[in-house]
């Protein structure tokens, strides 16, 4: 393997299995010196559109540029294979998007505008897609962002409410004596219950209070990251609100009904 120049770019040569791509590999590493992908500054692929689609999915994370020759059987986003100056023609590549609005049919237009670009020189590697196929590929990633951002908060979601009624159920406990107390002077079940739901209600009004101001932070932050997220949601916010509100109310429900059937003699006498 020879010596790389100091100022010479450094190359990552990745060939398909047929033995002229992988002669044609031996070759320019000999010629122009090698090192593993994760450390190259270009990525060489020998073979045809599979390879390089390949290349393109493994080394999509780290920007690479990824320059592709022709050494297989179907060869149209490949440049066309040169041993010779191989540097330069890195230097001078560039890609070039061309954008196409059509009413036809996507894939005949696709087809056409490659002709169109390849009648000028043959030499120029085209790759095509749908600009619907392009918003999938670039959405895929922050969906699952928002499936694992959703799962965690309805996680949470669970937590608060089992939050909730536990704090409830403790209250109701602590405060036996005095509900039997309220309701030995007259105070009715269903006054028991309102208090109960009260103080319940009341403590999530605080949480809920906070959130939002933390939401409101937040949410330009999120969205840069989900699409489709806006700075700042009333109808969100009010949903979550009301999510919130309907969860600390079921929540409190049990606690504030075990409240209700306290027997006033039967507590008072313990």
């Amino acid at each position: 393997m020879s010596a790389r120049p100091k100022s010479a770019p450094r190359l990552a040569f990745i060939a398909a299995a047929t033995p002229a791509a992988r002669a044609a590999r031996a070759a320019l590493e000999t010629r122009y010196g090698s090192v593993a992908p994760a450390q190259a500054d270009y990525i060489v692929a020998l073979g045809g559109d599979g390879l390089m689609l390949q290349a393109l999915h493994r080394n999509i994370r780290r920007q690479t540029p990824i320059f592709g020759m022709n050494l297989g059987t179907v060869g149209f986003l490949m440049n066309q294979y040169r041993a010779t100056g191989l540097p330069a023609r890195l230097k001078a590549a560039r890609e070039v998007t061309l954008m196409v609005r059509t009413g036809s049919d996507a894939a005949a237009a696709a087809a056409q505008a490659r002709d169109a670009v390849q009648g000028i020189d043959r030499s120029l590697a085209v790759s095509t897609n749908t600009m619907q196929a392009a918003y999938e590929w670039y959405a895929s990633d922050r969906r699952s962002q928002g499936l694992v951002v959703g799962t965690l908060g309805g996680i949470a979601l669970l937590l608060a409410g089992l939050g909730v009624y536990s704090v409830m159920a403790i209250m109701v406990n602590a405060r036996t004596r005095e509900i039997a107390i309220r309701m030995a002077l007259g105070s009715s079940a269903g006054a028991v219950r309102r208090l109960m739901l009260g103080r319940g209600l009341s403590v999530a009004a605080a949480g809920i209070a906070a959130g939002l101001v933390l939401a409101t932070a937040l949410t330009a932050f999120l969205s840069s990251i989900f699409l489709g997220v806006r700075a700042f949601d009333a109808r969100v916010l009010v949903a979550a609100v009301s999510l919130l509100g309907g969860v600390t109310l079921l929540a409190s429900w049990w606690p504030a009904r075990r409240a209700m059937r306290v027997d006033p003699m039967v507590t008072l006498k313990q």
